[in-house]
């Protein structure tokens, strides 16, 4: 019994930790939402692409136009999507507007982004499991993100298109070459990193 109240005490002590470092993570989270000024995507002190070349090392020239504050009450209003049409990997063209009325996972991600290739097999997964019951997966890939602010689009589709073969990953890849569906997402949803889902 002794041992029991004490696990019990200790399982309590716990949950009062985790409470208070989620409160402070919260309050963090929230002076970050008022302040937010969106930097770019691309952080210049990283390495820029396999060849190393300075060139790259631009910011991406993104702008948004509303806080993310804004954003939020934006999206409480249930507002339809940024449209956009984009060619996948295969060929096949994506618009967003023909998946109305399915449950859409949109994705911003880039090769090089380790939370991004962690989450792509769990992506894989939902796709494997819901993709035939109204569940739309759509990684996209933008050219300045995944050559971190180079504008290289065949290089750029070679880099995705070799890492989702490697991978074997089926769901679909829109290509945004010219960054059009990145820049309108972020004008409205401030992205300040990758990746980035939308649904």
């Amino acid at each position: 019994m002794r041992i029991f109240s004490k696990l019990i005490l200790i399982l309590a002590i716990l949950a009062i930790v985790l409470l208070a470092v989620s409160a402070y993570q919260q309050g963090n989270n929230d002076a970050s939402i008022e302040n937010n000024t969106n930097n770019g995507l691309v952080d210049s002190s990283s390495d820029s692409s396999d060849d190393g070349s300075e060139e790259n090392y631009e910011k991406l020239d993104i702008d948004p136009k509303v806080t993310v504050r804004e954003n939020m009450d934006y999206i409480k209003i249930d507002k339809p999507s940024v449209d956009f049409e984009l060619e996948d990997l295969n060929g096949n063209k994506v618009k967003l507007s023909d998946y109305k009325g399915q449950l859409v996972f949109l994705n911003f991600w880039a090769t090089w982004c380790p939370p991004c290739r962690e989450e792509m097999p769990d992506m894989e997964a939902i796709h494997q499991q819901y993709g035939d019951k109204g569940v739309v997966i759509l990684g996209v890939s933008s050219t300045q993100l995944e050559l971190r602010g180079g504008q290289d689009k065949e290089k750029a589709r070679q880099q995705v298109k070799d890492y989702i073969d490697k991978e074997g990953f089926t769901f679909s890849i829109p290509i945004d070459s010219d960054n059009k569906a990145l820049i309108e997402y972020n004008n409205i949803y401030p992205i300040t990193g990758i990746p980035t889902t939308f649904m």
